[in-house]
Protein backbone atom coordinates (compact mmCIF):
# COMPACT_ATOMS: atom_id res chain seq x y z
CA UNK A 1 0.00 0.00 0.00
CA UNK A 2 2.95 2.38 0.46
CA UNK A 3 4.41 1.63 -2.58
CA UNK A 4 1.65 2.36 -4.41
CA UNK A 5 0.53 5.66 -2.76
CA UNK A 6 4.49 6.30 -3.38
CA UNK A 7 4.32 6.10 -6.77
CA UNK A 8 0.84 7.82 -6.88
CA UNK A 9 2.64 10.83 -5.06
CA UNK A 10 5.37 10.71 -7.63
CA UNK A 11 3.25 10.74 -10.50
CA UNK A 12 1.52 13.73 -9.05
CA UNK A 13 4.44 15.50 -8.66
CA UNK A 14 5.81 15.06 -12.02
CA UNK A 15 2.67 15.62 -13.67
CA UNK A 16 2.44 19.31 -11.87
CA UNK A 17 5.99 19.81 -12.63
CA UNK A 18 5.02 19.69 -16.38
CA UNK A 19 2.07 21.39 -15.96
CA UNK A 20 4.07 24.08 -14.60
CA UNK A 21 6.68 24.20 -17.13
CA UNK A 22 3.63 24.42 -19.87
CA UNK A 23 1.97 27.63 -18.34
CA UNK A 24 5.12 29.28 -18.50
CA UNK A 25 5.39 28.53 -22.34
CA UNK A 26 1.64 29.47 -22.64
CA UNK A 27 2.90 32.83 -20.69
CA UNK A 28 6.25 33.56 -22.89
CA UNK A 29 4.03 32.92 -26.04
CA UNK A 30 1.23 35.47 -25.07
CA UNK A 31 4.34 37.95 -24.66
CA UNK A 32 5.93 36.31 -27.98
CA UNK A 33 2.58 38.25 -29.29
CA UNK A 34 2.33 40.85 -27.52
CA UNK A 35 -0.74 40.15 -25.91
CA UNK A 36 -1.64 41.54 -22.23
CA UNK A 37 -4.41 38.55 -22.14
CA UNK A 38 -4.17 35.86 -19.39
CA UNK A 39 -3.08 32.75 -21.38
CA UNK A 40 -6.06 30.57 -20.70
CA UNK A 41 -8.39 33.63 -21.44
CA UNK A 42 -6.78 34.28 -25.28
CA UNK A 43 -9.06 34.07 -27.93
CA UNK A 44 -6.83 32.03 -30.32
CA UNK A 45 -8.68 33.25 -33.49
CA UNK A 46 -9.55 37.03 -32.70
CA UNK A 47 -6.27 37.68 -31.25
CA UNK A 48 -3.48 35.10 -31.96
CA UNK A 49 -4.83 34.27 -36.05
CA UNK A 50 -6.27 37.44 -37.26
CA UNK A 51 -3.56 39.93 -35.91
CA UNK A 52 -0.43 37.53 -35.52
CA UNK A 53 -0.64 35.16 -38.10
CA UNK A 54 -0.20 35.06 -41.84
CA UNK A 55 -3.15 32.56 -43.15
CA UNK A 56 -1.85 31.18 -46.09
CA UNK A 57 -4.79 29.01 -47.98
CA UNK A 58 -3.12 27.10 -50.26
CA UNK A 59 -6.02 24.80 -51.94
CA UNK A 60 -7.51 22.13 -49.42
CA UNK A 61 -4.74 23.63 -46.40
CA UNK A 62 -3.86 26.17 -44.89
CA UNK A 63 -0.89 27.29 -43.45
CA UNK A 64 -1.03 29.16 -40.50
CA UNK A 65 2.82 31.18 -39.66
CA UNK A 66 3.53 33.86 -36.91
CA UNK A 67 4.21 37.08 -38.76
CA UNK A 68 7.20 37.67 -36.58
CA UNK A 69 9.03 33.92 -37.71
CA UNK A 70 9.62 36.00 -41.22
CA UNK A 71 13.15 37.31 -40.00
CA UNK A 72 15.33 36.67 -43.34
CA UNK A 73 15.36 35.65 -46.56
CA UNK A 74 15.80 32.37 -45.13
CA UNK A 75 12.75 32.09 -43.46
CA UNK A 76 10.53 33.35 -46.49
CA UNK A 77 11.93 30.78 -48.87
CA UNK A 78 11.37 28.12 -46.69
CA UNK A 79 8.11 29.03 -46.78
CA UNK A 80 7.95 29.58 -50.14
CA UNK A 81 9.23 26.38 -51.26
CA UNK A 82 6.90 24.26 -48.40
CA UNK A 83 3.80 26.67 -50.31
CA UNK A 84 4.91 25.14 -53.62
CA UNK A 85 5.44 21.79 -52.64
CA UNK A 86 2.52 21.74 -51.15
CA UNK A 87 0.21 22.99 -53.91
CA UNK A 88 2.15 20.41 -56.20
CA UNK A 89 1.42 17.38 -53.63
CA UNK A 90 -2.62 18.73 -53.67
CA UNK A 91 -2.33 18.67 -57.96
CA UNK A 92 -0.57 14.80 -57.25
CA UNK A 93 -3.47 14.02 -55.24
CA UNK A 94 -5.94 15.11 -57.77
CA UNK A 95 -4.27 12.70 -60.66
CA UNK A 96 -4.32 9.57 -57.81
CA UNK A 97 -7.94 10.21 -56.98
CA UNK A 98 -9.79 11.11 -60.17
CA UNK A 99 -7.28 9.03 -62.63
CA UNK A 100 -8.19 11.21 -65.21
CA UNK A 101 -6.93 14.51 -66.27
CA UNK A 102 -7.40 17.48 -64.22
CA UNK A 103 -10.44 19.54 -65.34
CA UNK A 104 -8.72 23.01 -67.02
CA UNK A 105 -10.08 25.54 -64.51
CA UNK A 106 -8.15 23.76 -61.79
CA UNK A 107 -5.09 23.50 -63.65
CA UNK A 108 -5.37 26.77 -64.78
CA UNK A 109 -5.77 28.36 -60.89
CA UNK A 110 -3.49 25.60 -59.39
CA UNK A 111 -0.58 27.28 -62.16
CA UNK A 112 -1.75 31.10 -60.79
CA UNK A 113 -1.52 30.51 -57.05
CA UNK A 114 2.03 29.29 -58.02
CA UNK A 115 2.73 32.36 -60.25
CA UNK A 116 2.15 34.16 -56.81
CA UNK A 117 4.31 31.93 -54.60
CA UNK A 118 7.01 31.81 -57.23
CA UNK A 119 6.96 36.06 -57.18
CA UNK A 120 8.25 36.03 -53.82
CA UNK A 121 11.48 37.99 -52.69
CA UNK A 122 12.61 39.38 -49.71
CA UNK A 123 12.35 41.70 -47.98
CA UNK A 124 9.59 43.58 -50.38
CA UNK A 125 6.99 40.11 -50.13
CA UNK A 126 7.09 39.79 -46.36
CA UNK A 127 4.44 42.76 -45.37
CA UNK A 128 2.42 42.30 -48.21
CA UNK A 129 1.59 38.66 -47.86
CA UNK A 130 -1.21 39.59 -45.47
CA UNK A 131 -2.66 41.74 -47.99
CA UNK A 132 -3.92 39.94 -51.62
CA UNK A 133 -4.54 41.18 -55.01
CA UNK A 134 -8.27 40.17 -56.00
CA UNK A 135 -6.16 37.97 -58.70
CA UNK A 136 -4.41 36.06 -56.31
CA UNK A 137 -7.54 36.06 -54.58
CA UNK A 138 -9.25 34.71 -56.95
CA UNK A 139 -7.29 31.85 -57.97
CA UNK A 140 -6.55 30.41 -54.17
CA UNK A 141 -10.67 30.34 -54.14
CA UNK A 142 -10.75 28.09 -57.29
CA UNK A 143 -8.03 26.11 -56.50
CA UNK A 144 -9.85 25.43 -53.22
CA UNK A 145 -13.03 25.17 -54.80
CA UNK A 146 -11.23 22.27 -57.05
CA UNK A 147 -10.51 20.02 -54.42
CA UNK A 148 -13.13 20.31 -52.63
CA UNK A 149 -15.34 19.05 -55.35
CA UNK A 150 -12.84 16.21 -55.34
CA UNK A 151 -12.79 15.84 -51.82
CA UNK A 152 -16.66 15.75 -51.91
CA UNK A 153 -16.56 18.93 -49.66
CA UNK A 154 -18.27 22.12 -49.48
CA UNK A 155 -15.26 24.67 -50.13
CA UNK A 156 -15.70 26.47 -46.38
CA UNK A 157 -15.08 22.63 -45.10
CA UNK A 158 -12.29 21.74 -46.74
CA UNK A 159 -9.58 23.30 -44.96
CA UNK A 160 -7.12 21.39 -42.62
CA UNK A 161 -5.07 23.84 -40.97
CA UNK A 162 -1.38 23.32 -39.88
CA UNK A 163 0.35 26.17 -37.77
CA UNK A 164 3.71 26.00 -39.29
CA UNK A 165 6.46 26.91 -36.10
CA UNK A 166 9.67 28.32 -37.62
CA UNK A 167 11.45 27.80 -34.45
CA UNK A 168 11.71 25.49 -31.79
CA UNK A 169 10.61 28.38 -29.31
CA UNK A 170 7.73 29.24 -31.22
CA UNK A 171 6.92 25.50 -31.29
CA UNK A 172 6.93 25.02 -27.62
CA UNK A 173 5.04 28.40 -27.12
CA UNK A 174 2.44 27.47 -29.17
CA UNK A 175 1.95 23.55 -27.40
CA UNK A 176 1.86 25.56 -24.36
CA UNK A 177 -1.01 28.15 -25.21
CA UNK A 178 -3.40 25.63 -26.86
CA UNK A 179 -3.44 23.70 -23.95
CA UNK A 180 -3.73 27.05 -21.87
CA UNK A 181 -6.57 28.06 -24.24
CA UNK A 182 -8.33 24.78 -24.36
CA UNK A 183 -8.17 21.89 -21.20
CA UNK A 184 -8.78 19.27 -23.78
CA UNK A 185 -5.81 19.80 -25.80
CA UNK A 186 -3.39 19.04 -22.69
CA UNK A 187 -3.59 15.67 -22.87
CA UNK A 188 -2.43 15.52 -26.26
CA UNK A 189 0.35 18.56 -25.60
CA UNK A 190 1.27 19.36 -22.12
CA UNK A 191 3.90 16.01 -21.99
CA UNK A 192 6.91 16.19 -21.78
CA UNK A 193 7.81 14.05 -24.85
CA UNK A 194 6.69 17.11 -26.98
CA UNK A 195 9.62 19.23 -26.65
CA UNK A 196 11.54 16.81 -28.66
CA UNK A 197 8.77 16.51 -31.37
CA UNK A 198 8.76 17.51 -34.70
CA UNK A 199 4.83 17.75 -34.74
CA UNK A 200 1.65 17.88 -32.46
CA UNK A 201 -2.06 17.74 -32.76
CA UNK A 202 -4.51 19.79 -31.11
CA UNK A 203 -8.88 19.03 -30.89
CA UNK A 204 -9.72 22.86 -29.62
CA UNK A 205 -10.63 25.23 -31.00
CA UNK A 206 -10.94 22.57 -33.90
CA UNK A 207 -8.19 20.08 -35.03
CA UNK A 208 -4.82 21.71 -36.36
CA UNK A 209 -1.08 20.07 -36.78
CA UNK A 210 1.69 22.10 -34.91
CA UNK A 211 4.43 21.32 -37.18
CA UNK A 212 7.59 22.16 -36.28
CA UNK A 213 10.49 23.57 -38.64
CA UNK A 214 13.11 22.52 -36.73
CA UNK A 215 14.05 19.37 -34.75
CA UNK A 216 14.97 19.42 -30.95
CA UNK A 217 18.47 19.09 -29.87
CA UNK A 218 19.96 15.84 -28.71
CA UNK A 219 19.31 15.68 -25.02
CA UNK A 220 22.51 17.77 -23.15
CA UNK A 221 21.90 20.83 -24.85
CA UNK A 222 17.91 20.53 -24.91
CA UNK A 223 17.54 23.85 -22.36
CA UNK A 224 14.82 24.12 -19.47
CA UNK A 225 12.66 24.55 -22.68
CA UNK A 226 13.74 22.96 -25.67
CA UNK A 227 13.98 26.19 -26.77
CA UNK A 228 16.90 25.48 -29.05
CA UNK A 229 16.25 24.14 -32.26
CA UNK A 230 18.49 22.29 -35.28
CA UNK A 231 17.97 22.73 -39.12
CA UNK A 232 16.28 19.71 -40.59
CA UNK A 233 18.44 20.28 -43.92
CA UNK A 234 21.62 20.16 -41.65
CA UNK A 235 21.37 16.77 -41.24
CA UNK A 236 19.53 15.48 -43.98
CA UNK A 237 19.44 17.39 -47.75
CA UNK A 238 15.60 18.36 -48.36
CA UNK A 239 14.75 17.09 -45.27
CA UNK A 240 12.63 19.83 -43.87
CA UNK A 241 10.73 20.14 -47.04
CA UNK A 242 10.30 16.59 -47.17
CA UNK A 243 8.66 17.16 -43.35
CA UNK A 244 6.87 20.12 -44.23
CA UNK A 245 5.15 18.03 -47.41
CA UNK A 246 4.18 14.90 -45.48
CA UNK A 247 3.33 16.48 -42.43
CA UNK A 248 0.95 19.05 -44.47
CA UNK A 249 -0.69 16.32 -46.65
CA UNK A 250 -1.43 14.61 -42.94
CA UNK A 251 -3.56 17.23 -42.06
CA UNK A 252 -5.47 17.38 -45.68
CA UNK A 253 -5.64 13.19 -45.06
CA UNK A 254 -7.35 13.38 -41.48
CA UNK A 255 -9.22 16.17 -42.67
CA UNK A 256 -10.90 14.31 -46.05
CA UNK A 257 -11.04 11.10 -44.59
CA UNK A 258 -11.98 11.39 -40.81
CA UNK A 259 -9.93 11.77 -38.16
CA UNK A 260 -10.57 8.04 -37.55
CA UNK A 261 -8.34 7.06 -40.34
CA UNK A 262 -6.04 4.12 -40.77
CA UNK A 263 -2.79 5.44 -39.60
CA UNK A 264 -0.72 2.94 -41.16
CA UNK A 265 -2.44 3.86 -44.95
CA UNK A 266 -2.73 7.62 -43.72
CA UNK A 267 1.52 7.62 -43.41
CA UNK A 268 1.98 5.46 -46.16
CA UNK A 269 -0.17 7.80 -48.72
CA UNK A 270 1.77 10.97 -47.56
CA UNK A 271 5.34 9.55 -47.42
CA UNK A 272 4.42 7.94 -50.77
CA UNK A 273 3.31 11.61 -52.35
CA UNK A 274 6.49 12.65 -50.63
CA UNK A 275 8.70 10.54 -52.82
CA UNK A 276 6.34 10.86 -55.99
CA UNK A 277 6.94 14.31 -55.68
CA UNK A 278 10.50 15.38 -54.28
CA UNK A 279 11.69 11.83 -55.63
CA UNK A 280 12.88 10.54 -52.03
CA UNK A 281 11.63 10.58 -48.97
CA UNK A 282 14.19 10.31 -45.80
CA UNK A 283 12.23 12.40 -43.60
CA UNK A 284 12.43 11.94 -39.71
CA UNK A 285 8.45 11.83 -38.94
CA UNK A 286 7.06 8.54 -38.84
CA UNK A 287 9.81 5.97 -38.22
CA UNK A 288 11.84 5.11 -34.78
CA UNK A 289 12.72 7.15 -32.25
CA UNK A 290 16.21 7.01 -32.42
CA UNK A 291 18.39 10.10 -31.45
CA UNK A 292 14.83 11.66 -29.93
CA UNK A 293 11.45 10.61 -28.91
CA UNK A 294 8.67 9.55 -30.57
CA UNK A 295 5.62 12.17 -30.52
CA UNK A 296 1.91 10.88 -29.50
CA UNK A 297 1.13 10.02 -33.37
CA UNK A 298 4.37 8.22 -33.31
CA UNK A 299 6.13 10.45 -35.43
CA UNK A 300 10.28 10.74 -35.27
CA UNK A 301 11.94 13.83 -34.43
CA UNK A 302 16.36 13.44 -35.05
CA UNK A 303 18.54 15.07 -32.79
CA UNK A 304 22.63 14.69 -32.46
CA UNK A 305 24.16 18.31 -32.45
CA UNK A 306 27.68 18.27 -30.98
CA UNK A 307 28.87 21.03 -28.55
CA UNK A 308 29.58 24.54 -29.81
CA UNK A 309 27.09 24.42 -31.99
CA UNK A 310 29.01 21.95 -35.03
CA UNK A 311 26.80 19.61 -36.24
CA UNK A 312 27.96 16.17 -35.72
CA UNK A 313 27.82 13.16 -38.01
CA UNK A 314 25.23 10.99 -36.49
CA UNK A 315 23.82 7.84 -39.08
CA UNK A 316 20.51 8.04 -38.23
CA UNK A 317 19.74 5.50 -41.13
CA UNK A 318 17.97 2.08 -40.72
CA UNK A 319 18.56 -0.79 -42.61
CA UNK A 320 15.15 0.30 -44.36
CA UNK A 321 16.29 3.07 -45.15
CA UNK A 322 18.92 2.25 -47.84
CA UNK A 323 17.41 3.72 -50.55
CA UNK A 324 15.75 6.65 -48.86
CA UNK A 325 12.34 6.06 -50.48
CA UNK A 326 13.55 6.57 -53.92
CA UNK A 327 12.10 3.04 -54.46
CA UNK A 328 9.23 3.57 -52.10
CA UNK A 329 11.31 1.11 -49.85
CA UNK A 330 10.93 -1.93 -51.95
CA UNK A 331 14.64 -3.34 -52.27
CA UNK A 332 15.15 -2.95 -48.46
CA UNK A 333 11.83 -4.39 -47.77
CA UNK A 334 12.54 -7.34 -50.48
CA UNK A 335 16.38 -8.06 -48.36
CA UNK A 336 14.58 -7.83 -44.87
CA UNK A 337 11.73 -10.30 -45.93
CA UNK A 338 14.65 -12.94 -47.60
CA UNK A 339 16.75 -12.74 -44.51
CA UNK A 340 13.79 -13.34 -42.60
CA UNK A 341 12.78 -16.03 -44.70
CA UNK A 342 16.04 -17.35 -44.20
CA UNK A 343 15.94 -16.76 -40.62
CA UNK A 344 12.30 -17.97 -39.75
CA UNK A 345 11.25 -21.58 -38.35
CA UNK A 346 7.65 -21.25 -40.00
CA UNK A 347 6.95 -24.54 -41.27
CA UNK A 348 6.06 -24.43 -44.79
CA UNK A 349 8.01 -22.20 -47.62
CA UNK A 350 4.88 -19.68 -48.26
CA UNK A 351 4.29 -18.99 -44.34
CA UNK A 352 8.07 -17.09 -44.57
CA UNK A 353 7.27 -14.38 -47.27
CA UNK A 354 6.08 -13.06 -43.86
CA UNK A 355 9.08 -12.53 -42.23
CA UNK A 356 11.43 -9.77 -41.36
CA UNK A 357 14.57 -9.81 -40.09
CA UNK A 358 15.25 -6.70 -37.16
CA UNK A 359 18.50 -5.52 -35.98
CA UNK A 360 19.27 -4.48 -32.34
CA UNK A 361 20.49 -1.18 -31.47
CA UNK A 362 24.04 -2.13 -31.81
CA UNK A 363 23.30 -3.37 -35.72
CA UNK A 364 23.04 -7.04 -34.95
CA UNK A 365 20.21 -9.21 -37.06
CA UNK A 366 19.14 -11.77 -35.12
CA UNK A 367 15.08 -11.27 -34.27
CA UNK A 368 12.32 -12.32 -36.92
CA UNK A 369 9.06 -10.76 -36.75
CA UNK A 370 6.17 -11.71 -38.37
CA UNK A 371 3.32 -10.13 -40.32
CA UNK A 372 0.30 -8.97 -40.67
CA UNK A 373 1.33 -5.59 -39.86
CA UNK A 374 -1.80 -4.14 -41.38
CA UNK A 375 -5.52 -3.75 -39.95
CA UNK A 376 -7.72 -6.31 -39.01
CA UNK A 377 -7.94 -9.21 -37.92
CA UNK A 378 -4.63 -7.92 -36.09
CA UNK A 379 -5.59 -6.66 -32.99
CA UNK A 380 -1.76 -5.21 -32.49
CA UNK A 381 1.64 -5.44 -33.71
CA UNK A 382 3.66 -8.31 -32.64
CA UNK A 383 5.66 -7.49 -29.74
CA UNK A 384 9.87 -7.12 -29.53
CA UNK A 385 12.69 -6.78 -27.47
CA UNK A 386 13.19 -3.57 -26.21
CA UNK A 387 16.32 -3.31 -27.97
CA UNK A 388 15.00 -3.87 -31.33
CA UNK A 389 12.16 -1.27 -30.98
CA UNK A 390 13.63 1.46 -33.33
CA UNK A 391 14.30 -0.92 -36.00
CA UNK A 392 10.97 -2.38 -35.62
CA UNK A 393 9.37 1.23 -36.43
CA UNK A 394 11.63 1.93 -39.00
CA UNK A 395 10.48 -1.49 -40.77
CA UNK A 396 6.86 -0.35 -40.39
CA UNK A 397 7.89 2.99 -41.71
CA UNK A 398 9.08 1.61 -44.95
CA UNK A 399 6.14 -1.47 -45.03
CA UNK A 400 3.34 1.28 -45.42
CA UNK A 401 5.38 3.13 -47.89
CA UNK A 402 5.62 0.02 -49.92
CA UNK A 403 2.41 -1.35 -49.26
CA UNK A 404 0.49 1.39 -51.01
CA UNK A 405 3.03 2.10 -53.91
CA UNK A 406 2.07 -2.05 -54.60
CA UNK A 407 -1.96 -0.96 -54.34
CA UNK A 408 -1.83 1.88 -56.51
CA UNK A 409 0.37 0.18 -58.87
CA UNK A 410 0.16 -3.85 -58.67
CA UNK A 411 -3.18 -4.69 -56.44
CA UNK A 412 -5.61 -4.98 -59.75
CA UNK A 413 -5.32 -7.10 -62.95
CA UNK A 414 -2.81 -4.43 -64.46
CA UNK A 415 -0.97 -0.95 -63.99
CA UNK A 416 -4.04 0.77 -65.32
CA UNK A 417 -6.41 -1.44 -63.16
CA UNK A 418 -4.67 -1.09 -60.26
CA UNK A 419 -4.97 3.17 -60.39
CA UNK A 420 -8.28 3.00 -61.36
CA UNK A 421 -9.23 1.25 -58.30
CA UNK A 422 -7.10 2.73 -55.81
CA UNK A 423 -8.98 6.19 -57.15
CA UNK A 424 -11.62 4.63 -56.55
CA UNK A 425 -10.72 3.65 -52.58
CA UNK A 426 -9.98 6.90 -52.00
CA UNK A 427 -13.08 8.68 -53.33
CA UNK A 428 -14.82 6.30 -51.75
CA UNK A 429 -13.16 7.42 -48.16
CA UNK A 430 -13.33 10.92 -49.02
CA UNK A 431 -17.23 10.59 -49.64
CA UNK A 432 -17.84 8.60 -46.85
CA UNK A 433 -16.46 11.37 -44.66
CA UNK A 434 -14.81 9.16 -41.93
CA UNK A 435 -17.77 6.75 -41.76
CA UNK A 436 -16.03 4.47 -44.59
CA UNK A 437 -13.31 2.24 -43.25
CA UNK A 438 -10.44 1.43 -45.12
CA UNK A 439 -10.72 -1.91 -44.01
CA UNK A 440 -14.24 -1.90 -46.55
CA UNK A 441 -12.56 0.85 -48.92
CA UNK A 442 -10.12 -1.96 -50.16
CA UNK A 443 -12.42 -4.46 -49.59
CA UNK A 444 -14.71 -2.66 -52.34
CA UNK A 445 -12.19 -1.58 -54.68
CA UNK A 446 -10.10 -4.68 -55.02
CA UNK A 447 -12.82 -7.40 -54.03
CA UNK A 448 -10.02 -8.09 -50.94
CA UNK A 449 -10.05 -8.23 -47.51
CA UNK A 450 -7.34 -6.02 -46.18
CA UNK A 451 -5.01 -8.33 -43.86
CA UNK A 452 -5.36 -11.95 -42.40
CA UNK A 453 -3.18 -14.43 -40.21
CA UNK A 454 -1.50 -15.71 -42.94
CA UNK A 455 -1.73 -16.40 -47.01
CA UNK A 456 -4.62 -18.11 -46.80
CA UNK A 457 -7.48 -17.17 -46.87
CA UNK A 458 -6.33 -14.64 -49.83
CA UNK A 459 -5.64 -10.95 -48.43
CA UNK A 460 -4.29 -7.62 -49.88
CA UNK A 461 -1.42 -7.72 -47.41
CA UNK A 462 -0.37 -11.31 -48.06
CA UNK A 463 -0.81 -11.01 -51.85
CA UNK A 464 1.90 -7.32 -51.25
CA UNK A 465 4.20 -9.98 -49.46
CA UNK A 466 4.12 -12.73 -52.28
CA UNK A 467 4.84 -9.60 -55.02
CA UNK A 468 7.17 -8.53 -52.44
CA UNK A 469 9.46 -12.25 -52.76
CA UNK A 470 9.20 -12.07 -56.26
Amino acid sequence: MHCVLLVGSLSSALGAQDDAQFKELAAAATKSFGLTTEAAAVNFDAEVVATQTLSLRLGAIEFLYPKAGLQSAQDLTDLQQGAIAVCNAQRLLHDWMSATPAPPEFDAAHRSVQAWLKSWHWPTTAPALATLSDEVATAQRQFTAGMAKLLAREPEACRAQAWLAPTRQNFCEMCGLLGAIAPENRELLWQKHILRSSEAWVSRPRTIQIVAMEYAPPEELLGEHGITGVRMDAREKGGLLQHVVQRAMSSLVVMAFGENVDRDFEAGLCQDLVVALLKENNARTGGSGLGGYAAAREQFVAGGASSGGALAAINLDSQWRQTKGKDYFIRPLKQGQRNGSKHAAAKEPKDKIGNFLLQDDNGKPDHVVRAPFLGPPAKGLPSVPGNYDADFKELLRAYRSGFVFWLRESAGKSTSDSKVKFAGMLRELAEGGGKVTFELACRRAFGERLSAEGPTPPSLEWKFLAWLQR
